[in-house]
C-alpha cells in the first residue's frame, strides 16, 4: 500500500505547511505509516499503536519510518495541519482515479452493492410467510467497513458539538437520531455515506453539499 505514496512529495509538503515548533522530529510520514498501521491492525488505543510500532522496529527502517511514543503521534494529530493529508488524498484520487473507477463499474453494478460489499445490509431471516431481518451481515471487506463506520461516527461527534453547516444531511441526521437507536443510526448512516460515496467515485465528480442529501443519494453528472 505504501508504494503508491510518494515519500518526496509528503516530506517536501511537511517541510512547507508544517509548523516549526510542531512535532518537526515526527515527519507527516512517519505520521500515515502509524495511522496505516493503526487501521491495519485494528488498533482501539494510542497505547497499542505504541506497542505494535515498537515491536516492528526492523520492518518501520526499511520503510525510512521511525516508532514513536503515544504523546507524540496525538500531539501531531493535534496540531498538524490536515490541509497535508487532503492535498495528498486528491493527489492520489488525480492519480489512480481513472484506474478505480474502471473497477468500480466491473464490481458494483449501484451503490446497493458497495452497502452490501461492506456488509452493512441486514440479515433476512424469513421462513415461511414471517418476514424478519436481524442485524447486519458483516461480510465483505472488514477494514472497509470499519472505516466508514469510524467515519459515520466522527461526523456524529462533529453534529453533536454544533460544527455542521445546516445542510441536508445535518437535517436527514437529526430527524433519524430522533427515531432510532444510536447502534442502528450509525450503521444507517454509515451506509448513507458509502452511497453518497459511490457516484463521486464512479462519476469523477466533486462531493456538493447540497446534493448530499436528497433521497438515495442519486447524485449524477
Amino acid at each position: 500500500m505504501l508504494k503508491y505514496l510518494s515519500q518526496d512529495w509528503i516530506l517536501e509538503e511537511d517541510k512547507r505547511l508544517s509548523p516549526r515548533c510542531n512535532a518537526r522530529k515526527f515527519t507527516l510520514w512517519d505520521q500515515i505509516v502509524s495511522l496505516l498501521f493503526c487501521h491495519l491492525a485494528g488498533c482501539d488505543s494510542l497505547r497499542e499503536i505504541e506497542d505494535g510500532l515498537i515491536s516492528a522496529v526492523g520492518k518501520l527502517q526499511h520503510l525510512s519510518a521511525k516508532a514513536m511514543g503515544r504523546t507524540t503521534l496525538a500531539y501531531a494529530n493535534e496540531h498538524r495541519p490536515y490541509e497535508m493529508t487532503k492535498r495528498l488524498y486528491f493527489r492520489l484520487l488525480q492519480t489512480y482515479g481513472n484506474l478505480f473507477r474502471g473497477h468500480l463499474d466491473q464490481d458494483f453494478k449501484g451503490p446497493k452493492d458497495l452497502v452490501a460489499y461492506c456488509g452493512l445490509v441486514p440479515r433476512n431471516l424469513t421462513t415461511g410467510h414471517h418476514q424478519k431481518t436481524a442485524g447486519i451481515t458483516k461480510r465483505g471487506d472488514r477494514l472497509m467497513r470499519r472505516n466508514v463506520v469510524l467515519a459515520a461516527n466522527c461526523l456524529y461527534r462533529m453534529n453533536k458539538h454544533g460544527n455542521l453547516p445546516n445542510w441536508k444531511l445535518k437535517r436527514w441526521m437529526d430527524k433519524k437520531f430522533l427515531i432510532m437507536p444510536y447502534q442502528k443510526f450509525i450503521i444507517q448512516l454509515a451506509a448513507k455515506l458509502l452511497r453518497i460515496a459511490y457516484p463521486v467515485m464512479k462519476y469523477g465528480t466533486g462531493f456538493d453539499y447540497a446534493r448530499a442529501g436528497v433521497a438515495r443519494s442519486a447524485i449524477k453528472v
